[in-house]
């Protein structure tokens, strides 16, 4: 029974880890998408987590739209983008983002980044 109950338990955490963590690049690659009031940012990701984007933002009068390129990866729970290139001339580049991964299944994540309460629902569009 003791024996039993401790393989429920591996199930249980290692099943759990396994749907909440993305392991590899090849779990993120496909079409991604994030949008708040006035911003939308799409990412396509390769296997090896490289990713070409957009950014929309929409202002009164105007839309500014920019061109980036970078790098998606999974390490310990922690979502990291580097951007290596970006069309937006007043952009620092290279940059990069580490956040948490708060949730994450085959559809969508969320990363809670760091030094900020801010959180960002990442959703799949297309595989």
């Amino acid at each position: 029974m003791k024996a039993l109950f401790t393989a429920l338990i591996a199930i249980l955490f290692f099943g759990l880890t396994a749907i909440a963590e993305p392991t590899n690049s090849q779990k993120l690659a496909g079409v991604w998408s994030w949008q708040l009031e006035n911003m939308r940012c799409t990412n396509i990701v390769a296997i090896n987590g490289s990713f070409t984007g957009q950014a929309v933002f929409i202002h009164l009068g105007r839309t500014n739209t920019y061109q980036m390129a970078g790098m998606w990866q999974i390490k310990d729970g922690r979502f990291i983008e580097s951007i290596t290139s970006d069309s937006n001339k007043t952009a620092q580049v290279p940059r990069s983002h580490t956040g948490q991964i708060f949730f994450a299944n085959t559809n969508e994540f969320v990363v809670s980044w760091q030094g900020s309460t801010n959180k960002t629902v990442w959703q799949r569009v297309s595989p």
